[in-house]
């Protein structure tokens, strides 16, 4: 399915592999941690972080397919997974997530290929960071600890790049992922909530009716192919 889409796919029942070196420009990984416990799952994160680095490379996105509970799914993301896939596997789902991984990566890249100020580089990090850990409770502390820098430098620097607060980014960056996968895959509205931070699903509707003037279910029956451009209320 995957090479049909156009990517290129190296398969190991064995990690790390041997010829890791091999692979330097590897965008994405997906790894299968079905029935495995959660102490099982977070020492083969810490050994594909240990295995790239060890190498000089860069580990790069994560997706997992999974069957944690979701109240341990906190754990994963701030251990390196970057996104999920639930089984059954779906096709536009698997796909879309794969897509959005790879895009992350790559934005930090054309970024630093283009020697952007300072306070952009520090915006735009942040940015990615605050959509790898999208599932994640972030306080404005724990973010500036994370990321190496200060709160008003970084408040300075987000609102130059983007126009607003950090917060009001991430919310919006929120509902927009979760208005995209209503529209591309058939998770839950619970599954849709918990994957973009909200894990009580009547905040995230409320939250999502104030940016879309309509429910998530309402989105997910109405909307059309164009209806994920629609403009967000920040």
């Amino acid at each position: 399915m995957l090479k049909d889409n156009g990517y290129n796919v190296h398969i190991t029942s064995i990690f790390p592999p041997d010829n890791i070196k091999q692979f330097p420009e590897t965008k994405l990984l997906i790894i299968d941690v079905m029935n495995k416990n959660l102490r099982t799952v977070l020492s083969i994160l810490k050994a594909i972080s240990t295995t790239f680095h060890g190498v000089g490379i860069t580990p790069p996105p994560i997706l997992a397919i999974e069957d944690i509970a979701s109240t341990e799914k906190q754990r994963l993301f701030s251990s390196g997974i970057r996104d999920y896939i639930s089984i059954p596997i779906i096709k536009e789902e698997l796909l879309y997530r794969i897509r959005n991984a790879i895009h992350h990566v790559e934005s930090v890249t054309d970024a630093k290929e283009h020697k952007v100020s300072a306070n952009e580089m520090l915006a735009i990090r942040t940015a990615e960071y605050l959509k790898s850990h999208i599932a994640n409770e972030i306080s404005l502390n724990t973010l500036t600890k994370e990321i190496g820098t200060n709160r008003n430098k970084l408040s300075s620097a987000f609102n130059q790049t983007y126009g607003m607060t950090v917060f009001s980014w991430i919310r919006k960056e929120r509902m927009q992922y979760a208005a995209n996968l209503l529209k591309n895959t058939s998770l839950t509205i619970l599954q849709v909530s918990e994957s973009v931070g909200y894990p009580d699903s009547n905040n995230f509707s409320t939250a999502f009716r104030r940016a879309f003037n309509q429910s998530p279910r309402e989105y997910r029956a109405n909307n059309s192919i164009n209806a994920s451009s629609k403009e967000i209320h920040a």
